[in-house]
């Protein structure tokens, strides 16, 4: 019987190193995305035309870009301090 694909701990944190920049890079490009199509609904709304309200739903897709990629991001953080506090001194 073979054994199950195993990675050492250097090896994933490498891997964890590269997901978290893209996580990163998704972050800002979703944060760029909704500053634009804030701007776009605003001036629309702003110019009377209230009845296009496409731009509003760009804004929310960015916002669940933005929340999926921050989620990763907290959890990341939290588990890695967690395990910096229950490593001994």
């Amino acid at each position: 019987m073979d054994e199950p694909f195993q990675v050492d701990r250097r090896e994933w944190r490498k891997y964890l190193f590269y997901i978290d920049v893209v996580v990163w890079a998704v972050f800002a490009a979703a944060t760029a995305y909704v500053i634009g199509n804030v701007y776009l609904a605003g001036f629309e709304l702003g110019t009377a035309r209230p009845d296009n309200d496409g731009n509003w739903w760009r804004v929310m897709t960015g916002f669940a870009f933005m929340m999926g990629a921050l989620s990763w991001v907290f959890f990341r953080f939290w588990k890695n301090g967690f395990l910096a506090l229950k490593r001994p001194f």
